[in-house]
């Protein structure tokens, strides 16, 4: 089988091409217009000189900004068909553990997501997370999700030293999965009320700039639900700290358009397909 053709060689047959339709536009131009035939002729050259000595780096950049550009434009699709009233956000969690404190349990409490799917508990840390390995490692999801914090601030001095437990935690989960893929939620914000409760909590946002890092540095996926917070500020039960229900459609949304974010897809075609399809 012969080998395919350089970009070199495709830019040449184009200059070629481009040379041919400059001649013969030249030949039928009227007679009268002869002294500018000369300076139609020279930039013409000086365009394909141009053209076949373009910088195939330069057009791998333009490929590569049209490719993006695609990207986007199908993740803007996913999101306007996630955020419709009658989009099913749940049908798209499909081999997927979630794993947290007190604020993650709501998922199967109220309904959503399968009890075997939710690891969580009242009180529990991220430092909890070693003890369930074997049954991560039982389960085998191919998405794990991480939201810890709220129980933990108190006992960290720094965000740093919270973000090096973290990561020597996911460290440990991706050694008994390496396949998985880790999620790690930012911490959900608490409202004025469970500041003036509990004073603590108010390094959060700065724990979350050191799990963001630590993510950015290690290769996990951050997920940052701050903006969600911030623009429900009634999503909140009484204490402060904890959410209601509705806000857990919003919550997985941002789950599972971090998962699409991450592979470009949902974890199968058929799923990619029921979302795409409420729109039509």
């Amino acid at each position: 089988m012969r080998p395919a053709p350089s970009k070199k060689i495709w830019i040449i047959a184009a200059a070629a091409v481009l040379l041919a339709a400059a001649v013969l536009f030249i030949c039928f131009r009227r007679r009268g217009e002869a002294p500018d035939r000369a300076e139609d002729v020279a930039d013409g050259i000086r365009y394909l000189t141009d053209l076949e000595n373009a910088d195939v780096s330069e057009v791998d950049r333009i490929r590569e900004e049209i490719r993006l550009e695609k990207i986007e434009e199908r993740r803007e699709e996913v999101l306007a068909s996630l955020n419709d009233d009658t989009a099913d956000v749940w049908s798209l969690f499909e081999d997927f553990t979630i794993v947290g404190d007190s604020r993650v349990m709501g998922f199967s409490f109220y309904g959503y997501l399968p009890d075997d799917r939710i690891m969580a508990d009242m009180g529990w840390q991220i430092t909890n997370v070693p003890a369930l390995l074997p049954y991560l490692e039982v389960q085998h999801p191919s998405d794990i999700y991480f939201e810890f914090g709220i129980n933990d601030l108190y006992f960290y001095d720094t965000a740093e030293e919270y973000a090096e437990t973290y990561a020597d935690v996911l460290s440990q989960v991706k050694e008994t999965l390496p396949d998985a893929s880790l999620y790690v939620n930012s911490i959900l914000l608490v409202n004025d009320h469970a500041l003036s409760v509990r004073p603590y909590y108010a390094p959060l946002p700065e724990f979350n700039e050191a799990l963001r890092a630590m993510c950015e540095e290690k290769g996990y996926v951050y997920i940052d639900n701050d903006d969600l917070c911030n623009a429900n500020w009634d999503i909140y039960e009484p204490d402060g700290i904890h959410v209601q229900a509705w806000f857990y459609d919003d919550w997985a949304k941002n789950l599972i358009m971090a998962m699409y974010d991450n592979t470009g897809t949902f974890e199968s075609e058929e799923a990619t397909a029921g979302i795409l399809s409420q729109d039509d």
